[in-house]
């Protein structure tokens, strides 16, 4: 939640081809870092439907719930 850390967040979008506009309007309910998160996970969802993400772990673990655990990307 750094300067730093948004602007590297908003570098690796970019690399990715996902370009924020710099003004997004008055920030109201969700800050900066929700944003970008938000960006973040539409990348995620992306790539999921088109077949080419990768989990972590790999393969992901099987919960107690009976769903599958792993982090995107």
């Amino acid at each position: 939640s750094t300067w730093t850390g948004l602007r590297q967040r908003m570098e690796l979008l970019e690399r990715a081809g996902i370009t924020l506009p710099t003004d997004l309007g008055e920030a109201g309910a969700a800050g900066p870092d929700d944003v970008l998160d938000a960006a973040i996970v539409a990348w995620s969802a992306t790539r999921i439907a088109r077949g080419v993400a990768r989990s972590l772990p790999e393969p992901p673990v099987r919960g107690d719930d009976g769903l599958d655990a792993a982090i995107w990307y």
